[in-house]
C-alpha cells in the first residue's frame, strides 16, 4: 500500500475569489503538484481579510481541486499584533504554533509558502524532515524601494490636482517635483539591489521558487548551494473566439506599482494617443481600480469574477508598468485568452513575449501610445497577434511540464539528502502501512488497563502507535500503565502524564503528540477485538473515506449492543451517529482544532458535528469488534438519555452558524433549566480553562432568567472577549441586555 505524498501549503488570504496574481500563481502551483499525485492542504488566516471565514469557499476547494483548507481564525490581539518590521511581517505567534500544528499532524512531504513576506510562519528547525520551498514572486525589498519613491507623486496627485483630462493632470503635475517619478527611465537610474535580509530567508529555504530569470539570478549570485529554480507563470491556452470588438482593457491588482503604471498611462501615454485618437477607450480591471483618479475616456469597472467574457471582446491589453514583476502574471494570461499585450521594455525580461510577433514592447511613452494606436485602428494586426500569443502559450505549456519535472526531481535528491526515508527490507511492510495512533486517556482506572493495553497489543494491524496520557489520576493508574508497556517491548507505547484537566484536554494532547496517518480515541476501560484497526483502515484506505466504526457490544453493568444510525451530515447535528472510537484522519484533528476543553460532557458528539463541516465521508464496518464496558450503572444509557438537551445546548451553541436561528433561540430557554450535575460539570472545567467563552455564556444566560441583569452583562461581555470572529452570540445576547437595561433605566427616569 504506497503511501500518499503530501503537499503543506501556507498562503495568508483567502483562495477565492482569485483577485491577485499572487492568488492565481499559488492555485497553479497546488494544481502542478495535484497531477503529480500529492495530496494538498491549504492553511491560510482572517489576519489579513476579516472575511476570510468561509465555510462555502472551503467545501469548494475540496470539491474542485481536491485542496483541504483550514483557516487560523485570529483574536483582535492578533491583529493589533500582527505588525510590519523593514520589509517582513511578523506574524502572530499563535498563527506560528497553529502552523507547526499541522504540520505535526499532516507529516508533509513538501512545504511550500506563497511569498517571503510570511516567511516566519514556519520554524525551519523544526519542520525539518520535509522540503521547504518558498515561492519568491518577485524581490520584496526592490520593490518596496521603488514603491517608496513613487507613493508620495501617487499621493500627491490624489489630494493635490484635480482630475479633469489627461492634459490638465499633465500641466499640473509639471510644475511639481513628482513629474520624473513617472519618466521609464527613472527607475533604472535608480539602481535598486534586495537587501541581504531578504537573500537571507530564499536562503534558509531549501528550493527558491522564481517567477523570473532575472529574479533566480540574483538569489543563486548571493548563493553557494544556488538553490532558486525558473518556474514560469503559464496558462492552459483558452478555447474562446475571439471579436477584438471592445476597448483596450488593463487588469490590476492592488500593489501600488499597478497604480504607479496606470498614472504613467494616463499622463505620459494617454494624451499622445488623443491626440490622433480622441475616441480612445480603456477599461480598467480589479477591485483596486475603484480607488485610482478618474479621467476622461479611462473606464475603471472594478473586481469581475468570470473575465472569459472581457477577454473574449477585447481588442488588446496593456501592461504600462515600470517596474515590479506582478504584472507578468496578467500578460501571459492575456495570451492564453488570444490578446495581445502591449508593455514597457524596461520589464521585457519578466514576459514571455516575442515584439511584433505575439505583443508589441515599447521604448517609451511615444511608442506605446503609437501602438495603441495602431492595435485600436487596425483589429486585424490585433487579432494576428492575439492568434500567435495563444500558440506562443501553447509551447509555454509544453516546456511548464519540464521546468515542474525538474522541479519534482530536484525534491526528491533534497528528500535524499535530509535521509527523508530511512528504511531497510524489514521494516519496509510496516512503513508501506498507513500509521494509526490510538489514544488512551487515563483517568483513575488503573483496574482496567491491562486488559485495555493487552487489545492493542493483541491487534493484528502491525503499524500502531500506543499513546497512553494519565489525567493527573489519584490511584496507581500511571504506575500500571508503566509496568504493562514493558511487556510488551517490541510495540510502540508510551506513557504521558500531566495535570488533571479533563478528558478533553486529555485527548487532545495525546492527539497533538500523535504521528499516525489516522488517530483514534480508545477509553481506558473498553477494550478493542483483534481486528478493529485492521479492518477500519481497510475500510478508509479502500472507500477514501475520512472517518470509520464499527458496531459496539456492551459489557459489564449492561449486556447489550449499540448498532450506530447511518452519518448524515444533517442529522448528527441532533443524533450522536458516530462512537467516540472511530478512526478519523489526522488532518481533522487540525481543521476542527481538537475537542472542545470546556465542555464537561458530549465532547466527542461536538467534535464530530464540527467536523461534519468538512464534507467528511463516514463508514462503518458492519461487525461488532469494540467492547464498551458499562460502569456506574450504565452512565452511557442512564446520564446521555437523561441529559439530550443538556448535551444538545454544548452542541449547538459551540456550532452556531450551521443551526437556524429559531433552533438557537428555542434552545437558549432550556439553559435555565439545565440539570445541576451538567451545571458542575461546566464549571468545573471553567475553573480549569478560565479563557473559554462558553461557561461563561451559559452563565450569562442562567444570571439573565434570575433577573441578575447587569451580572448577565459581564458575563456575556467576558464570554464576547474570549470567543472567536465567527462566534456572534455572546456580542447579541450582551448588546440585547444592555439596551433592555438603558430602555429600563430611562423609564424609571420618567
Amino acid at each position: 500500500m504506497k503511501k500518499k505524498k503530501k503537499l503543506l501549503v501556507y498562503f495568508g488570504y483567502a483562495l477565492f475569489p482569485i483577485s491577485s496574481g499572487a492568488h492565481a500563481r499559488i492555485l497553479d502551483v497546488i494544481q502542478e503538484f495535484t497531477k503529480n499525485g500529492y495530496e494538498v492542504t491549504l492553511v491560510s488566516t482572517d489576519l489579513y481579510d476579516r472575511k476570510n471565514n468561509d465555510q462555502a469557499q472551503f467545501q469548494e476547494l475540496y470539491k474542485k481541486y481536491k485542496i483541504k483548507n483550514f483557516i487560523h481564525l485570529a483574536t483582535k490581539a492578533e491583529v493589533d499584533y500582527t505588525i510590519g518590521i523593514d520589509w517582513k511581517r511578523v506574524n502572530s505567534p499563535m498563527l506560528k504554533i497553529h502552523f507547526k500544528d499541522i504540520y505535526n499532524h499532516i507529516k508533509p512531504d513538501v512545504v511550500i509558502i506563497n511569498y517571503a513576506y510570511d516567511a516566519d510562519v514556519i520554524d525551519l528547525n523544526f519542520c525539518k524532515n520535509s522540503v521547504n520551498i518558498i515561492d519568491m514572486l518577485d524581490c520584496i525589498t526592490i520593490s518596496n524601494k521603488i514603491m517608496d519613491y513613487t507613493k508620495a507623486g501617487i499621493n500627491y496627485i490624489k489630494k493635490n490636482i484635480r482630475l479633469t483630462t489627461p492634459f490638465d493632470i499633465l500641466s499640473q503635475l509639471q510644475k511639481s517635483k513628482y513629474y520624473d517619478l513617472f519618466n521609464t527611465d527613472y527607475i533604472n537610474h535608480q539602481k535598486i539591489k534586495p537587501t541581504q535580509t531578504e537573500l537571507d530567508v530564499y536562503n534558509q529555504f531549501d528550493i527558491t521558487l522564481a517567477i523570473s530569470k532575472k529574479e533566480q539570478e540574483i538569489v543563486n549570485n548571493s548563493n553557494q548551494n544556488k538553490n532558486a529554480i525558473f518556474i514560469p507563470q503559464v496558462f492552459e491556452p483558452k478555447n474562446i473566439d475571439n471579436t477584438y470588438s471592445d476597448a483596450p482593457i488593463f487588469l490590476v491588482g492592488p500593489s501600488p506599482l499597478n497604480i504607479q503604471g496606470y498614472l504613467f498611462f494616463i499622463l505620459k501615454v494617454f494624451p499622445l494617443i488623443l491626440k490622433e485618437e480622441p475616441n480612445f477607450k480603456l477599461k480598467v480591471y480589479g477591485k483596486a481600480a475603484l480607488s485610482y483618479p478618474r479621467t476622461y475616456g479611462i473606464e475603471l469597472m472594478g473586481y469581475i469574477e468570470n473575465l472569459d467574457d472581457i477577454y473574449k471582446n477585447a481588442c488588446f491589453s496593456i501592461s504600462p508598468l515600470l517596474a515590479g514583476t506582478g504584472q507578468q502574471i496578467k500578460i501571459v494570461e492575456s495570451m492564453s485568452y488570444g490578446v495581445p499585450v502591449i508593455m514597457l521594455d524596461s520589464l521585457k525580461d519578466s514576459a514571455p513575449i516575442t515584439h511584433e510577433i505575439d505583443g508589441l514592447i515599447a521604448k517609451d511613452e511615444y511608442e506605446f501610445a503609437k501602438y495603441c494606436i495602431t492595435l485600436f485602428k487596425d483589429r486585424k494586426i490585433a487579432s494576428n497577434l492575439g492568434n500567435n500569443a495563444k500558440e506562443k502559450t501553447k509551447a509555454l505549456l509544453q516546456k511548464k511540464s519540464k521546468y515542474y519535472t525538474n522541479l519534482f526531481n530536484l525534491i526528491d535528491e533534497k528528500k535524499h539528502t535530509k535521509n527523508y526515508l530511512e528504511f531497510n527490507d524489514n521494516n519496509l511492510e510496516v512503513v508501506s502501512l498507513p500509521l494509526v495512533s490510538i489514544v488512551v486517556p487515563v483517568y483513575n482506572k488503573a483496574k482496567y488497563l491491562p486488559e485495555t493495553i493487552q487489545s492493542v497489543a493483541n491487534q493484528d494491524y502491525k503499524n500502531i502507535e500506543l499513546i497512553i496520557v494519565n489525567d493527573g489520576s489519584k490511584d496507581n493508574s500511571l504506575e500500571v500503565a508503566n509496568n504493562e508497556i514493558k511487556k510488551y517491548p517490541n510495540k510502540n507505547m508510551i506513557v504521558y502524564t500531566k495535570e488533571n484537566l479533563g478528558v478533553a484536554h486529555t485527548r487532545n494532547f495525546g492527539f497533538f503528540r500523535a504521528k499516525g496517518d489516522y488517530l483514534m480515541n480508545f477509553d481506558a476501560d473498553d477494550i478493542l477485538c483483534p481486528t478493529y484497526v485492521s479492518k477500519c483502515v481497510e475500510k478508509l484506505e479502500s472507500t477514501q473515506a475520512d472517518v470509520c466504526f464499527t458496531n459496539l457490544e456492551l459489557f459489564g453493568n449492561e449486556t447489550s449492543s449499540w448498532i450506530p444510525n447511518n452519518y448524515n451530515k444533517e442529522n448528527i447535528k441532533y443524533d450522536n451517529s458516530i462512537p467516540s472510537s472511530a478512526l478519523f484522519r489526522n488532518i481533522l484533528y487540525a481543521f476542527t482544532k481538537g475537542q472542545k476543553v470546556s465542555l464537561g460532557f458530549g465532547e466527542d458528539w461536538e467534535f464530530w458535528v464540527n467536523m461534519s463541516r468538512f464534507n467528511i465521508k463516514v463508514v462503518r464496518v458492519n461487525e461488532m469488534l469494540y467492547r464498551y464496558r458499562v460502569i456506574d450503572d450504565g452512565i452511557m444509557g442512564t446520564f446521555i438519555k437523561d441529559s439530550y438537551n443538556d448535551t444538545l445546548i454544548q452542541v449547538m451553541f459551540n456550532n452556531a452558524d450551521i443551526y437556524n436561528l429559531a433552533e438557537i433561540l428555542r434552545m437558549i430557554d432550556f439553559i435555565p433549566k439545565m440539570k445541576e450535575k451538567s451545571l458542575e460539570s461546566i464549571n468545573k472545567l471553567c475553573k480549569l480553562h478560565p479563557y473559554e467563552w462558553y461557561p461563561y455564556f451559559i452563565n450569562g444566560v442562567i444570571s439573565e432568567a434570575k433577573g441578575e441583569n447587569e451580572k448577565a452583562i459581564k458575563l456575556y461581555n467576558l464570554s464576547s472577549n474570549l470567543s472567536n470572529n465567527n462566534n456572534t452570540l455572546p456580542l447579541l445576547r450582551w448588546a440585547y441586555l444592555t439596551k433592555k437595561s438603558k430602555s429600563n433605566e430611562s423609564y424609571d427616569a420618567i
